[in-house]
């Protein structure tokens, strides 16, 4: 499983790496550090899952997904720490696969872990 992880922090980077490799440790992860160069990396390594941010420079989680779902791509996960709820709403309304509050944790983990398997974790272990 291909992984593109986009945050413009060098540290919820790493973080989200630590997780998604304890979960899903054959899977492969690409990075972006901004939405510009996350598209680019979208088009060069055609990723399973893109897990994003939404308060990124250049172009926006938001744009960056409206951008990703004219190409069919449906496979979204944000990572936010911007969780209004009128933002989460319209993000949601998107048709993204799911929306996680930073920081990742175990819990939320094993939630996505379940989404991307559409099995429990707990079925797996």
């Amino acid at each position: 499983m291909k992984f593109l992880l986009i945050d413009d922090s060098a540290f919820s980077r790493k973080i989200s790496a630590n997780y998604i490799r304890k979960y899903f440790p054959d899977a492969s992860i690409e990075f972006a550090s901004d939405g510009e160069m996350g598209i680019q990396k979208f088009d060069q390594t055609h990723p399973d899952y893109v897990i994003a941010d939404l308060l990124m420079p250049k172009v926006s989680g938001k744009d960056m997904i409206s951008i990703l779902k004219k190409k069919s791509f449906n496979n979204i996960i944000v990572l936010s720490a911007d969780v209004q709820k009128g933002i989460r709403q319209e993000i949601e309304a998107m048709g993204i696969t799911a929306f996680i509050n930073k920081p990742l944790s175990d819990e939320t983990m094993q939630v996505l872990y379940a989404k991307i398997k559409g099995t429990s974790y707990e079925a797996t272990k």
